[in-house]
C-alpha cells in the first residue's frame, strides 16, 4: 500500500492527478465485507461503494472493475500476512528440518489467527476454497504455492530424498489441514472449548501441539522407508 501511494505521489509531482489511497483502502475493506456476505455474484459495485463512502466510478478507477476489485481483495490480506510473517528464514537449509517445520507451522498459524486480520476474511477464504474463482487461482499461484513448496522441501528432508512425491504431498496436506482447521472451524472450536480464544493468541502453543502430534509419524515413515530399502 505504501509503495502504491509513493508511486502515485510521484505521479502527482509529475503533473498527473493523485488517486486517493485512503479511498482505495476503504474500498478493499468494504468490498471484503460485502463479498464475504453475498459472494461475488451477489455483491454489487453500488453497495460496495456506498459502504466505502466512495463514488461508484472509484472501483473502475482503482481496480478496473468489479472483478479486479475482487482479485485485489482476495490477494490483499495474503500479501499483508506474508509481509508480516515471512518465510525466508524457514527456507535456510543450514537449520535442522524439524526446527524449520516447527517455525513453518508457527508462521502459518500466526498468519491465520492474527487478531488484526478482519473477521470477514476467513468467511471469504472459506467461500473461495469451497468454490474457487479465477481470482483465487491467482492467489494460490502467487502466495500459497511458494508456501507449500517450503513445506514440501522440509518434509522431503525429513522423509529422505527417496520419498516419492505422492507421499510427500499427503504429509504436506495433512499438516496444512491441521493448520487450516483452526481457521475455518474456529467458531466450532470456540463453542466446544471456551478457552480457545485465549489459546489462539499464542500460536506457538498450537504449533507445538501440531509438531508434537506430527513428528512421530514423520519419523516412523522415515524409518519405514529405510527398512524397506534394506
Amino acid at each position: 500500500m505504501l509503495n502504491i501511494c509513493l508511486k502515485r505521489l510521484f505521479e502527482m509531482n509529475a503533473g498527473t492527478k493523485e488517486p486517493d489511497c485512503e479511498t482505495r483502502a476503504r474500498l478493499l475493506d468494504a468490498a471484503g465485507r460485502v463479498f464475504a456476505e453475498r459472494g461475488f455474484n451477489g455483491a454489487s459495485v453500488r453497495d460496495i461503494c456506498k459502504a466505502a463512502r466512495a463514488n461508484v466510478a472509484a472501483v473502475n478507477y482503482h481496480f478496473g472493475g468489479k472483478a479486479g476489485l475482487y482479485s485485489q481483495v482476495v490477494a490483499h490480506w495474503a500479501a499483508v500476512a506474508r509481509q508480516k510473517y515471512p518465510m525466508e528464514n524457514i527456507a535456510a537449509p543450514r537449520r535442522a528440518p524439524e526446527e524449520r517445520l516447527r517455525d513453518f507451522v508457527r508462521t502459518i498459524l500466526n498468519r491465520m489467527l492474527d487478531e488484526e486480520r478482519p473477521l470477514w476474511h476467513a468467511r471469504l477464504m472459506a467461500q473461495e476454497m469451497a468454490s474457487p474463482t479465477a481470482a483465487f487461482d491467482g492467489v494460490v499461484k502467487a502466495f500459497y504455492r511458494p508456501t507449500i513448496e517450503h513445506l514440501r522441501q522440509i518434509i522431503r528432508e525429513i522423509l529422505g530424498r527417496k520419498a516419492n512425491d505422492e507421499k510427500i504431498d499427503r504429509v504436506t496436506f495433512s499438516i496444512m489441514g491441521q493448520c487450516f482447521y483452526y481457521l475455518h472451524a474456529r467458531r466450532i472450536i470456540e463453542l466446544m472449548s471456551p478457552e480457545f480464544p485465549r489459546i489462539a493468541k499464542d500460536a506457538g502453543k498450537i504449533a507445538e501441539h501440531i509438531i508434537e502430534f506430527s513428528l512421530p509419524g514423520l519419523r516412523q515413515l522415515a524409518r519405514k522407508k529405510r527398512t524397506t530399502r534394506k
